[in-house]
């Protein structure tokens, strides 16, 4: 089985620079982000619980959730998405389901984590990871469900903080040596993350944010960047001062409009491709 968005990502991780993939959260975000110029799109596990559920990410949402917005966003954008399926919703049995129906779906990669199920928000403490040699197996588990070779299986690891960079460096030359095709290092430092770079050339993606800020990714030498929850967090904000406004006054006034700028309709539709689809309904409603 083949997937076109798979070998389009593969594509871009062989160019010169850091692919850079928008965080989105449900089909219209992605599109959104299709249209402003990305090439690529992440989809986080943090994202998905609290927009399809109202949850903290600890594992409240099923595969079932995850996928369905994951489907939604491969049918709105012809750009590759990769997704965070934690550590795939359970024990290795599950793992593999999951990755078999994230490829189906046509998603072009997924992230895997080592944390233990149920998880935890990875920056509270009291994290529990599978030891090595097992995260290594259930990593090796997941590369052989692969049914389309240009997949891309990405291994995180949450062990920077909590173990130490010796001992995050060991997990990821196991995951790696079990068929992860990169890595990426959650909570870890700017230095540890420039060794994981230099110690695995071409194989380190990174979370854009805070390292960001004070570090040239491209430069460090990371495949790629992925944002998380950034939109979702500005959306949270735009629609909170919005509802506040309106609980408050009744309504929404001019000047509320002035200080709080919004898009025009017209605007969303551009992104929708509301002209294409009333040229398609005009041609077939006149038969043409």
């Amino acid at each position: 089985m083949s997937n076109s968005n798979s070998k389009t990502l593969r594509a871009l991780l062989d160019g010169d620079t850091a692919v850079l993939a928008a965080g989105v959260h449900d089909a219209f975000s992605a599109k959104l982000a299709e249209s402003i110029g990305f090439e690529a799109l992440f989809m986080s596990g943090y994202a998905v619980s609290a927009v399809v559920n109202a949850k903290p990410d600890w594992s409240f949402s099923s595969m079932t959730d995850f996928l369905g917005v994951a489907r939604n966003v491969v049918n709105a954008v012809d750009i590759p998405l990769i997704c965070d399926v934690d550590q795939g919703f359970g024990p290795v049995t599950n793992l593999i389901h999951t990755i078999q129906s994230f490829q189906r779906a046509g998603v072009a990669g997924v992230v895997v984590e080592d944390q233990v199920f149920p998880k935890q928000s990875c920056y509270e403490d009291g994290r529990e990871l599978y030891p090595v040699q097992q995260a290594a197996a259930r990593v090796r588990a997941a590369c052989e469900a692969k049914e389309d070779p240009d997949f891309i299986l990405v291994a995180r690891s949450e062990a920077s903080r909590m173990e130490g960079p010796g001992a995050t460096m060991r997990r990821f030359e196991a995951y790696l040596a079990a068929g992860a095709d990169y890595v990426i290092p959650v909570d870890c430092e700017i230095e540890d993350l420039s060794r994981y770079c230099k110690e695995l050339p071409g194989r380190v993606f990174a979370f854009g944010g805070a390292h960001s800020e004070s570090l040239d990714l491209d430069e460090v030498g990371v495949k790629a960047i992925l944002h998380s929850a950034d939109t979702l967090l500005a959306a949270h904000q735009a629609m909170e001062t919005l509802y506040r406004e309106l609980l408050d006054k009744r309504k929404l006034s001019p000047e509320f409009y002035l200080a709080h700028p919004s898009k025009y309709p017209d605007e969303l539709d551009a992104v929708l491709d509301q002209p294409y689809w009333e040229a398609v309904r005009n041609r077939y409603e006149e038969g043409r």
